[in-house]
């Protein structure tokens, strides 16, 4: 076993594409995270942040299921963490399920899907728990070789994803159990409950799409049209259908450039940026030369009412592996149904940067 702390790495360690991958491995991270919220989108911005010690360990080979009747064997890289913070201790297990696949003469580390589970425990003992899992159609590729910088590919996002969160593990109070099945252009179904009342969506990919919320007894539906000119400007059209009764609303134009949809709703690409250094703040290995991947994803859901965009950027040196991995999420919420007008918008961004790594 080798252990070392930003130096060198002596010959010896289980390579694949230059990433070390024998069970066993651990990598330590420390992490920051900050998130920003304005109510209306234009008010004063609300920040709160986290940080904590992460170690991420890759556990022994197993068969792993996925979507629709897939088995592949794969490496659990399973990261645990256990923090104060000003509201109580947070609790973390994240493992995403890891391997290389090679087709001709390109090799491809892919992610086949993951398990997040957090303990949020308040100073009152109460405790917020999130449970998802999320299996990928198609695998999400992480990193190509041979590497070309400047090259961009599209990712062709597919999954499918069960999330379950309540308040105390007593109680098991509702907040959200739903399960979704998403497609690489940006259509979708969802279905669950949230604080026990159900709800199911039906997104096309157009940017049409239905929503129902309530009990079978009394359902309350929204059916939204595609974007039409009106003498103030572009609407949607909003059917909405509730005991027996229906009217349209006639909602502005909340999507990008108050026009059409986008086509497709969705879109994600891998990116070589070729040799960059790291940044401070990002362990370790901060100004040394790395290799720089950055994965994008951008996602309109009218009947949802949000505009998504993430950023995932990784930081790779050759047989020490990721060493740094920057994420950056901003999230708008609409009200969809009636004024078209932003009412929440959500930055968050996190930080894992490399501080050692033991290796076999």
């Amino acid at each position: 076993m080798l252990t070392t702390s930003g130096s060198a790495h002596a010959a010896g360690p289980v390579l694949k594409e230059g990433y070390p991958f024998a069970p066993g491995d651990s990598f330590t991270y420390s992490y920051h995270d900050t998130q920003t919220a304005q109510s209306g989108c234009t008010g004063t911005p609300a920040s709160t942040s986290t940080s904590y010690t992460e170690v991420t360990t890759i556990q022994p080979e197993i068969d792993y299921s996925y979507p629709p009747d897939n088995v592949a064997k794969v490496y659990p890289f399973r990261t645990t963490a256990t923090a104060t913070t000003s509201k109580g201790t947070l609790t973390v297990t994240n493992t995403e399920y890891r391997n290389f696949v090679t087709s001709g003469k390109t090799t491809e580390l892919v992610d086949y899907g993951l398990d997040y589970i957090s303990d949020d425990q308040t100073a009152s003992n109460v405790t917020k728990h999130t449970q998802t899992t999320r299996k990928y159609l198609t695998p999400l590729m992480r990193d190509q070789f041979p590497r070309k910088a400047g090259a961009t590919l599209a990712l062709p996002v597919t999954f499918n994803e069960i999330i379950d969160n309540y308040y105390d593990t007593t109680t098991k109070e509702n907040i959200l159990q739903s399960n979704a099945t998403r497609q690489a252009d940006g259509s979708y179904t969802l279905s669950g409950e949230t604080y026990d009342v159900p709800f199911s969506v039906n997104q096309k990919s157009n940017g049409t799409g239905v929503g129902i919320e309530g009990p079978s007894s009394a359902p309350e539906q929204w059916s939204f049209a595609l974007p039409e000119a009106a003498a103030s400007g572009n609407v949607i059209p909003v059917t909405v259908t509730y005991a027996g009764k229906t009217g349209t609303n006639l909602v502005p134009d909340w999507f990008p450039g108050s026009g059409a949809a986008p086509s497709p709703l969705a879109a994600s690409a891998y990116i070589d940026k070729g040799t960059k250094k790291v940044p401070a703040g990002c362990g370790t290995y901060a100004g040394k030369k790395a290799t720089l991947l950055e994965i994008t994803y951008t996602n309109l859901a009218p009947v949802q009412g949000y505009l998504y965009t993430e950023i995932d950027t990784s930081y790779v040196i050759n047989k020490v592996g990721r060493v740094c991995i920057e994420v950056t999420r901003d999230e708008k919420i609409y009200d969809q149904e009636v004024t078209g007008k932003c009412t929440t918008a959500t930055t968050f961004h996190s930080t894992e940067g490399l501080v050692s790594e033991s290796i076999h």
